[in-house]
């Protein structure tokens, strides 16, 4: 973490406190009181120094007010604690002499090389891959393409793909199970998208000349769109006929447009 993702935390919280007092304000002043006796819900309120009990159904919107001003003041007071906190966390790390990004500004060509054995992002954002359910690969004789880091994929044009991922030390998964509408599809690449650190699917669609793959394509493309996976923003489309094949320079271009 750096000293501005504290600024930011303190800043959240100061906005926060200042939200929820503007909202106490316009709350009626009162001191509430609530149990549960013999399955029934009994409230009591403070007047003239004494806890008394009221009829909620004679007396709901002021005892509705009093609920909101009560849990509003119960969230303050941790809003408050936690601002504490960060203040006392920001000037404790203020004065630490961290030693990472000087070292690696002293040697500018170990970060390229320990990009190859060590991506921070990998586990942090490990529970956003993880499959919606859990079903084996279909026809598994077909991953027969060896991929830079070994993992086999179906086709070359895949196999590109992953590498280019790869190559650029994107956080994903091949042939994560994605739930769309009521299907569940292998995704052919699942990606953490490096600034939004948001999900992105792509699917490479390599046979479109063939009447029944071009079909469920459509399908399986209506499906995503029904569970928020829209092409352009987050999902990603590229697709091959017999007269226009994927080649380095596209997939290339797509991880420019899409995912930097």
């Amino acid at each position: 973490m750096r000293v501005e993702d504290f600024q930011a935390e303190i800043k959240r919280h100061k906005e926060n406190i200042i939200r929820i007092e503007r909202a106490i304000a316009k709350l009626p002043e009162g001191k509430l009181s609530h149990s549960v006796r013999n399955g029934r819900d009994v409230y009591r309120v403070l007047r003239d120094g004494k806890y008394v009990s009221v009829n909620r159904k004679k007396e709901k919107d002021y005892l509705d007010k009093l609920i909101v001003r009560s849990t509003l003041e119960c969230r303050l007071r941790d809003e408050k604690k936690l601002l504490e906190i960060a203040l006392s966390i920001e000037e404790k790390y203020k004065k630490l002499k961290l030693e990472y990004d000087e070292y690696l500004s002293k040697h500018l060509d170990f970060e390229n090389v320990l990009k190859d054995y060590y991506n921070e992002n990998d586990e942090k954002y490990e529970n956003l891959l993880e499959p919606d359910a859990h079903i084996e690969p279909h026809f598994k004789e077909n991953l027969k393409i060896r991929t830079i880091d070994g993992t086999c994929v179906r086709s070359k044009s895949e196999c590109m793909i992953y590498n280019a991922l790869h190559d650029n030390g994107f956080t994903f998964k091949y042939e994560r199970a994605t739930k769309a509408s009521d299907k569940i599809y292998l995704s052919d690449f699942a990606i953490v998208h490096p600034k939004t650190k948001k999900l992105i699917i792509w699917e490479h669609l390599g046979m479109l000349d063939n009447p029944e793959y071009l079909r469920s394509s459509i399908e399986k493309i209506i499906n995503y769109v029904k569970a928020g996976y829209i092409p352009g923003v987050n999902l990603i489309i590229t697709y091959e006929t017999k007269d226009k094949v994927l080649d380095s320079q596209e997939i290339l271009k797509v991880i420019d447009l899409y995912l930097k």
